[in-house]
């Protein structure tokens, strides 16, 4: 397989860890490494730099918001914020 995807780890406790530094080992051919999150964001960050990962976050919601959601374009948020305002 040609195309990679980019992976992003939750949680760096023994079996994170393991997946993490399996993957940038390359035993996961297909995935790239690209980011890390853990609650006890010292751990992420040393793993993050012990591996070359350059994202790191402290929780999953971060993670999630600035690296997974679509970034919505000016139409979309106005739209979104009509249809609220419309409910309130």
């Amino acid at each position: 397989m040609n195309k990679k995807i980019n992976v992003g780890l939750i949680g760096v406790g023994r079996i994170g860890k393991l997946h993490a530094e399996n993957i940038v080992k390359g035993l996961c051919d297909y995935a790239t490494l690209k980011s890390i999150a853990d609650i006890y964001y010292e751990n992420a960050e040393e793993l993050a730099e012990k591996l070359n990962v350059k994202n790191v976050y402290k929780d999953y919601d971060e993670y999630i918001a600035l690296e997974c959601l679509p970034k919505p374009n000016p139409d979309t948020v106005a739209r979104e914020f009509i249809k609220y305002i419309q409910k309130v």
